[in-house]
């Protein structure tokens, strides 16, 4: 088994992998509240770092704290086999599909 960096970003762990869910995991079953609760855990801990008179640039966001969202483990090879993180990492990656779609219809 794999245990992705505490320390990835969320472009590290997307970007250039494939996952896979092993039929014993169990199904996709966040809904509203879940995901309503990681938004406004990503808004609080943005409105932590931000500093409206001190921000000039979105290069600034860089240097902005990190979320931590818990342990992404998955198996080995090319093709990684998620074993926990499905929930965040399904959901994750839904809102990308959904603000892409929404900014290029």
């Amino acid at each position: 088994m794999e245990k992705i960096d505490k320390t990835d970003t969320l472009r590290t762990i997307l970007s250039g992998r494939k996952y896979t869910i092993d039929y014993c995991q169990r199904e996709y079953r966040w809904g509203r509240k879940q995901i309503e609760q990681m938004l406004a855990d990503f808004q609080n801990t943005f409105e932590e770092f931000y500093k409206p008179d001190d921000h000039d640039t979105p290069e600034e966001v860089m240097d902005y704290g990190f979320y931590y969202m818990g342990c992404i483990i998955c198996t080995g090879g090319s093709i990684k086999k998620l074993i926990d993180g499905q929930q965040r990492l399904t959901s994750l990656t839904l809102l990308i599909i959904s603000g892409i779609r929404h900014a290029h219809p």
